[in-house]
Parts: C-alpha cells; structure tokens; sequence
C-alpha cells in the first residue's frame, strides 16, 4: 500500500511540464480551492481541513460495503470526500452556500460568480484529486437547518497509466503553430498537466491564454472547419458549466485537429467546410462554459473523436519555440515581461 502510494507520488511530481514558480501550472482562479492528494494548492496554505487514509470503521462499515463519494456530518456540516477506489478519483463540486476552510471563511480568501442570464449567484467550486482509499474533508457548509443543500458535484475516476501515459509524450517539432491572439502579451492561467483542469488524457496537453471577452482569435494553422458551436450563454465556475461550451474544431493540412474552446457566443466568422488561412479571424474570446476568468483554451488532437486525447505542441515566436507555461506573460513574439 505504502509502496503504491510512494510510486503514485514520484510519477505525477515528475510530470514534465509543471512549472516550479506555479504550482502545478495553474494560477489561482477566483471562487475556486484545488487540492490533490500529493502537494497542497501552494505552499503553507494548505485549504484542507484534514487529509487521511480511508477507514472502514470510522464509518461504521465493513470492507466491501457500499460507501458515498461525498458526505456531510450531520452535526459539524464538514463536507468529506472518498475514494475507496484503488485509482484517483477527482471530484468538482460547487457550493451554494458560505463556506469555512482551514484558511478561514471563503469570502475572506476570494469570491467567485456563476454568470447566467437571470442574474449573478455567489458560490464557490472546489477541486479535489484523491489517491486509493483515501478520505479529505475540505470544508464547513454554513447551511441552517431549513435550508435546502445547494450543491452539485461531478466525479470521475482517473487510471495512473493513462495519466502517466500523457506526461511521456513529446513535442514533435513539426506542431509548431503560430500564436492565436494579436497584440498582447496574455498571461498563462494554465499550461500543460495543470492541476486545475489539465489533468485528464483529454485535456492534459491544452493551454489556457487570459484575455478580455471580444479578443479576436486567429487560425494557428490552414486548414478546413470541422464543427462550429457558438449557441451557449453561460459561464462562470458552476460545475454544470463543464459540459458547456463554444468551439471551433479545424483539421490542420498537416492532419492535427485544432480545438479553440470557451469562444464568445454568436462570435465564429466561419463555418462548417469552411477553407482557412493561418493568422484568419475566426472568432471571437469569451467567457463561455467553466470560465472563472475569461479566456482562449487552445488544444490539439490526431482525431476528431469526442473521447481523443490531447497531444503536445508548440508556438513558433521571433527567434524560438515555446510552449507557454502558467504564470507567464506570451504573445506572438515569445515569452514577455509580467504585465502588472
């Protein structure tokens, strides 16, 4: 058991692409906490109420019985999470009401908003990646007792090897693509195997670019267009948001599919069998789907296929490649000075 737990930590802190001066290659985001089961969100502010190993007993069960994913003490409102799984088991889950972490009340650390054509709703979202049979309590829900729980939560279980499997891949140098935005420099929210959203097989190898809703987005490659959405309204960091989205899908001449995703509603300049020209206007930035801020999520793939996984690539700037890491400022030319 040690042993696996030891093997799980040394493959995912050797992941290629997290960057040292962000952990684990994502920048904080408004009205959202991430954990995993291996390092705290940053140093010395670890969030968490209290991580530990899953015990059977301490739940009045015996092994092999049924056990929740989640669960809130009826008398402290502590919101658990579990995984009796032998993989990682990730859970997002938005909270409709205060809430109390390790670090104090969440309105003292950050707020966050979903937005939605009826108005605006405080709420928060928390990310949470367990490893085998392990429990973490991340929260107090303040929720008095005639009120009704708002909370909704996605949870998906995640095989080591396919995870493994993506962090092995390398850049071939021939998906080198040109920067998609004008003007700049955009900050990296998020980069390669970021621990925010970035750590799925399908969406590890995808970069996010911060920039203001209306942003012009322009071909990183010729090619011809796939599929276009650009019908949706909603955004914000409810996790109902995560199966929510705008994209333009285009197959590149040289076979690789480009994915811009979160683009503005009713904002493509092009459609379906569509011909494009790199540097073309396509579209337009938003905020649209699991946005906490707005901002371009650009990603490749070999296939078209709803379940393809993602694969690495890289920018061609004035003198070098690169492959923007979150944290950093980037436009068209390369890495640039952080904008303040």
């Amino acid at each position: 058991f040690y042993y696996y737990y030891y093997y799980l930590f040394i493959c995912l802190c050797h992941l290629p692409c997290f960057a040292k001066i962000v952990i684990m290659n994502f920048t904080m985001q408004p009205g959202c906490f991430v954990a995993h089961y291996d390092v705290a969100c940053a140093p010395d502010r670890d969030w968490v109420l209290e991580r530990r190993p899953f015990v059977w007993e301490e739940f009045g069960l015996e092994p092999g019985m049924e056990v929740p994913d989640l669960s809130i003490d009826p008398d402290e409102c502590v919101l658990s999470v579990i995984n009796t799984s032998d993989m990682l088991r990730s859970f997002f889950i938005t909270v409709g009401h205060p809430i109390v972490t390790a670090l104090g009340p969440a309105a003292n650390v950050h707020n966050g908003h979903q937005a939605k054509t009826n108005g605006e709703k405080e709420q928060w979202t928390l990310v949470a990646v367990l490893g085998p049979m392990s429990v973490m309590d991340l929260c107090t829900v303040c929720i008095s007792d005639d009120e009704e729980l708002n909370l909704s939560s996605d949870i998906k279980d995640i095989a080591l090897k396919d995870l493994t499997a993506a962090s092995k891949l390398v850049c071939d140098p021939s998906h080198c693509y040109a920067f998609p935005l004008l003007e700049g420099p955009y900050r990296c929210s998020q980069g390669f195997g970021g621990r925010f959203t970035h750590f799925y097989p399908a969406t590890f190898h995808a970069v996010d670019l911060e920039c203001p809703v209306g942003t012009p987005v322009h071909a990183v490659g010729s090619g011809v267009v796939v599929s276009v959405k650009d019908d949706i309204t909603e955004g914000g960091i409810n996790i109902d948001n995560l199966f929510k989205w705008n994209s333009i899908l285009i197959k590149m001449d040289d076979g690789i599919f480009a994915e811009y995703v979160h683009i503005a509603q009713n904002s493509c300049k092009v459609k379906e069998k569509d011909r494009v020209t790199k540097g073309d206007h396509i579209c337009d930035s938003g905020a649209v789907g699991f946005c906490p801020t707005p901002h371009l999520h650009l990603q490749m793939h070999t296939s078209d296929s709803e379940d393809a996984e993602t694969i690495p690539f890289c920018f061609q700037g004035e003198r070098n490649r690169f492959t923007p890491e979150a944290g950093k400022w980037y436009n068209s030319s390369g890495e640039k000075e952080q904008v303040c």
